[in-house]
């Protein structure tokens, strides 16, 4: 017959087996304690999604987390955009006094996205467009530090559709002050110019406090996204200039191929 461990011990009497049920109950619950409590005392288990002042505390740790990531966000947006002014403004006194040829941007271009690849705003696209945006604010007339610092809080794409679609200086300062004061998105601020807002306003412009926009509107989340929008645009434009180098070599091989004909024939 095979050995069976519990047979032996249904043979004990009685007593015996009622001792030895009750010490196998006390032995299981000293290692069921001693595992749920690590050998050091009760733990005293709480599930604390429940817990309200858990709860409480997790929230003001991420919110103060969102402030820390959106204050690095605007940080780096106006640093950016501060050289995007003074590239904006060499650009124009070279053009003006180097004599440098029509190839100066595109040389500029690829020099630029060869000593920083991991910097996606340096494509010929948004060097023509860094260009005419100091262009249209310098040819205000007078610029001020305050102008700048106000044009820096905003968001690269959002200077964009301001100087775009904005026929005077006054009317593209109101929509960067508006949209720091608001939190506006870009495609709100587009709507916003479309509808005529500054026409039918009429206020004056005034000073704005340099204050951080609240780390829920939609202007801070466009500046946390604009780093990633600009990586895929400057992608797309460095495909643009790829297709326009290989159309331009393909009409120089056609004529050739078309000059090579004529002149046998």
């Amino acid at each position: 017959m095979p050995f069976n461990r519990h047979f032996y011990l249904y043979q004990l009497p009685r007593p015996l087996m009622s001792i030895w049920m009750r010490l196998a109950s006390g032995l299981w619950d000293c290692w069921e304690r001693f595992t749920h409590r690590g050998g050091k005392g009760v733990k005293n288990i709480v599930n604390l999604s429940l817990n309200n002042d858990y709860t409480a505390w997790l929230k003001t740790l991420k919110a103060k987390l969102h402030m820390r990531q959106l204050k690095a966000a605007v940080q780096v947006n106006s640093t950016l955009l501060m050289f995007y002014w003074e590239l904006g403004e060499e650009i124009v006194l070279r053009q003006r006094e180097a004599k440098w040829g029509e190839g100066f941007l595109k040389q500029l271009s690829k020099d630029m996205r060869a000593e920083f690849p991991d910097i996606k705003g340096f494509s010929l696209r948004n060097m023509e467009l860094i260009r005419q945006w100091y262009l249209f604010w310098s040819d205000a007339g007078e610029i001020t530090k305050q102008l700048v610092s106000q044009l820096v809080q905003v968001p690269w794409g959002h200077n964009l559709k301001i100087v775009s679609k904005c026929q005077e200086v006054a009317e593209a300062l109101y929509y960067v002050q508006e949209t720091t004061r608001h939190g506006w998105s870009r495609n709100v601020l587009v709507h916003q110019i479309e509808s005529g807002l500054w026409q039918r306003d009429g206020k004056a412009v005034n000073n704005f406090a340099t204050s951080l926009p609240a780390a829920q509107s939609d202007l801070a989340r466009q500046t946390l996204k604009d780093p990633y929008i600009d990586h895929e645009t400057a992608k797309i434009d460095t495909l643009i200039e790829e297709q326009k180098t290989l159309i331009r070599l393909l009409q120089e091989k056609r004529q050739a191929v078309i000059s090579h004909a004529v002149t046998k024939g």
